[in-house]
């Protein structure tokens, strides 16, 4: 006598929810074997397995359709080609998490390392190696230019939505420092070391050497009179400079509603005096 088994009874038996095993009966995923004299709809022991395999195949994150589409006629290859597909789709979405992790470290790392600035108004010498840069050359003066010629780097560089924290910047004349408004400047950066850049063609880099820099508290109008005193500061060490410099807002209201943690960068390159 073959057994016939109850939506409860093999719902105990495998420990998938009565509920979903109703659920997949009503979308036809899995019939039952039969109907009791009581009305009441029964399931075969063998019932149990392919239960197991709607479960199993749903563990790895194949959908409803799928799954009908392999069990309307299965046969190995079927299987395969299904499970290969889906390993695909699943390496993908791995490379897309392992991407949003090293965004989300670099973020964390930019928030930490405005932190743990401690000096502020002091000018100092310092090194870096080559950055890589998305710039755009072009005067702008208005902050809808920023906001549109930073969301053309995204598309340009196919990037998903992006927040940037101490990444866009821009460049400054400094033959124009005495004349110009706080919000005017001659071009638009983007640091390019987002793991989603896909583009490689957009990118330039800021030159490695030594660099002329300054913390500030507060935002563009507030770092604008330090252009003169950075070069001012260059004359009297008898430095020389690059004809620019560049300067990023590391945070703002967005980032704290804290003024005292909006902080501004200005770098300027340090070459060989003539």
């Amino acid at each position: 006598m073959h057994l016939k088994l109850t939506v409860s009874q093999i719902a105990g038996i495998t420990g998938v929810p009565a509920r979903t095993i109703r659920y997949y009966n009503q979308i036809e995923l899995f019939t039952p074997s039969g109907v009791l004299e009581n009305g009441y709809k029964y399931f075969s022991v063998e019932k149990i397995e392919e239960l197991r395999m709607i479960t199993y195949l749903r563990h790895t994150g194949l959908s409803i359709d799928e799954i009908k589409q392999l069990f309307s006629n299965p046969t190995i290859s079927d299987y395969t080609r299904q499970l290969h597909s889906h390993l695909s789709t699943i390496s993908e979405q791995i490379d897309h998490l392992q991407k949003i992790e090293q965004r989300l470290h670099k973020r964390i790392g930019a928030l930490e390392h405005v932190l743990g600035i401690k000096e502020f108004g002091n000018i100092r010498l310092q090194d870096f190696p080559a950055r890589s840069i998305f710039s755009y050359r072009a005067s702008v003066s208005q902050p809808i230019e920023w906001e549109q010629h930073l969301i053309q780097f995204e598309k340009e560089g196919r990037l998903p939505p992006s927040l940037f924290i101490g990444d866009p910047g821009f460049f400054v004349e400094l033959s124009t420092v005495d004349q110009r408004h706080c919000t005017d400047f001659s071009g638009i950066f983007l640091m390019a070391d987002d793991p989603f850049l896909v583009n490689p063609d957009l990118k330039g880099e800021l030159p490695p050497g030594t660099w002329l820099t300054v913390y500030v508290r507060g935002d563009h109008s507030t770092a604008a009179p330090w252009y003169r005193r950075m070069i001012d500061y260059a004359a009297n060490a008898k430095l020389g400079l690059a004809d620019y410099g560049i300067e990023r807002t590391l945070s703002d209201s967005n980032i704290s509603a804290d003024p005292q943690m909006h902080i501004t960068e200005i770098q300027i390159p340090v070459i060989p005096a003539k």
